[in-house]
């Protein structure tokens, strides 16, 4: 069978004027992920990315921890994560028109992790419903048929034994184990919620079993360290 391992990027730099950066924390959990996997003895017969700049640097950090050489990672669109400050900011009003207390936070919404995982529930519940908005965006949709397409690419380009490894985001991660589980977009959008930073998530596909999950949301490098603020979701 062939064994799909995906890994959610380290930490990002929430509230920083670029967030598509590693934090100093997320950097630290891809190192520990990468001492992890080369401790395990486990090799891929190919690793992939995202395209967006935390998901490359999750790549080469935990490569370089690895023994890997990063310069084998193969860099593919199709795994980047939804746009979610297009998402954003084309539900928000309608989402503020509904909720007080979201709107009076004002700019602290987005200082305030708490206030601000409330209201991005709140848009995701209205994209994954697809409710008419003006702005031009990726349909939820046609975020689950990206990712679906891209697993299905990669098994068809792969041995049966071979080993896959695809550093990505939570959202991704959770349509993949979604679809290996074959349960609703809600559930799937739960899934998202409860990816930790740098986790490992794997699925498996055989000819006639097709897609099934093996392993989901494993933090056994970030466990063994005994420090509760490795494990973060954002």
């Amino acid at each position: 069978m062939t064994d799909i391992y995906l890994f959610r990027h380290g930490q990002a730099s929430f509230g920083a004027e670029n967030y598509d950066k590693l934090s100093p924390m997320g950097e630290h959990q891809c190192a520990l992920l990468g001492k992890h996997l080369a401790n395990q003895r486990l090799s891929f017969d190919a690793i992939y990315c995202g395209p967006l700049q935390r998901q490359q640097e999750s790549a080469r950090i935990c490569c370089e921890q690895h023994g890997v050489d990063s310069d084998t990672v193969t860099v593919m669109s199709a795994f980047k994560e939804y746009d979610a400050k297009d998402i954003f900011n084309a539900y928000l009003p309608g989402v503020l028109e509904d909720n007080a207390e979201l709107r009076a936070a004002g700019e602290g919404l987005y200082k305030d992790r708490n206030l601000f995982q409330r209201a991005l529930m709140a848009v995701m519940a209205a994209w994954i419903e697809d409710r008419p908005c003006t702005e031009k965006i990726e349909r939820w949709s046609e975020f689950v048929g990206r990712i679906t397409e891209a697993l299905h690419q990669l098994v068809s380009q792969h041995g049966k034994n071979d080993k896959i490894a695809v550093h990505t985001s939570g959202g991704v991660i959770a349509v993949a184990v979604g679809h290996a589980l074959g349960v609703s977009d809600e559930q799937k959008v739960a899934l998202n919620w409860q990816v930790i930073n740098s986790a490992v998530s794997r699925i498996r596909y055989g000819r006639r079993s097709g897609y099934m999950l093996a392993g989901f949301n494993g933090i056994a490098h970030l466990e063994k360290e005994y420090d509760k603020k490795l494990i973060t979701y954002r």
